[in-house]
């Protein structure tokens, strides 16, 4: 069975009529007819609806952050609360410890603090203190 080619019992396959020239000639005209009216698929749906954004986080001053990585056990989904410096459409830009971050806006939610009691959550800077000019 290996190694040899396929054979095929006489009786499922008809007699075979020859193609003369303009049987080919009918199908390729037949064919490029049909293509010609083919469409192409989308390549993704398009979603014409836009996502959806907190009222509130337009007008707040104060946002929390989504953290996106791999979270241990136990650890906190949003770090924050972070100063809101400006904010675009689809940005804002926080201020962090590393100075000012700008963060997609789908990755943040409004906080609502009291800023007489608030404390903002700045990790320590890490290596060697800054020279003082």
């Amino acid at each position: 069975m290996y190694g040899q080619s396929l054979t095929l019992p006489a009786d499922l396959i008809g007699p075979s009529d020859p193609l003369d020239d303009t049987g080919l000639e009918a199908f390729a005209r037949q064919l490029k007819q049909k293509m010609a009216n083919v469409r192409t698929a989308e390549s993704r749906p398009v979603h014409d609806r836009p996502e959806y954004v907190p009222a509130d986080l337009l007008t707040c001053d104060y946002v929390y952050l989504r953290y996106d990585g791999v979270k241990m056990p136990l650890q906190r989904p949003y770090t924050g609360p972070y100063k809101v410096i400006r904010r675009s459409r689809q940005t804002v830009v926080i201020e962090t410890s590393n100075g000012p971050t700008s963060v997609a806006i789908h990755r943040v939610k409004p906080a609502y603090v009291d800023e007489a009691t608030m404390k903002v959550d700045m990790p320590k800077r890490r290596g060697r203190p800054r020279k003082n000019p």
